[in-house]
């Protein structure tokens, strides 16, 4: 996990580019909470976008996390990162998303997780298939 922290926001894709949604995780932390590489990689973006801290890293299987809101940034564009290494620290929250192939994808998907939520809507779905049979 990127930061010992509860999931206050889960993954939402949203219908369409420029749709509403949660494109990751929002976790609530306390200030100053260490925030970790969810894997080993490059880090291909470190620095400010407006007024927010952000780090990305790009991984060997091309897939890259981003870590959004971060109080400090404690890594540089360049550098390699192992798995658990310190990137920076916490405001009192951040957002932690995963892409591939420029698809956002549902973090849960990167630690072996599943979303009960998606077999939920699965079950109901054959339910109403078998339903009309």
């Amino acid at each position: 996990m990127p930061v010992e922290a509860t999931v206050v926001d889960g993954f939402r894709p949203p219908l369409h580019i420029g749709a509403p949604g949660n494109r990751g995780w929002e976790y609530r932390t306390a200030d100053g909470a260490v925030v970790r590489a969810a894997g080993p990689g490059v880090v291909t973006f470190a620095g400010t976008i407006g007024f927010a801290r952000y780090v990305a890293v790009t991984h060997c299987d091309r897939t890259r996390t981003t870590y959004s809101f971060l109080a400090t940034v404690e890594v540089r564009r360049g550098d390699l990162v192992v798995a658990g290494q310190r990137l920076g620290t916490t405001d009192g929250r951040v957002h932690f998303g995963v892409r591939q192939e420029g698809r956002y994808l549902d973090p849960a998907s990167l630690f072996g997780f599943v979303d009960v939520r998606h077999l939920v809507r699965l079950a109901r779905l054959v339910g109403q298939w078998r339903s009309h049979w």
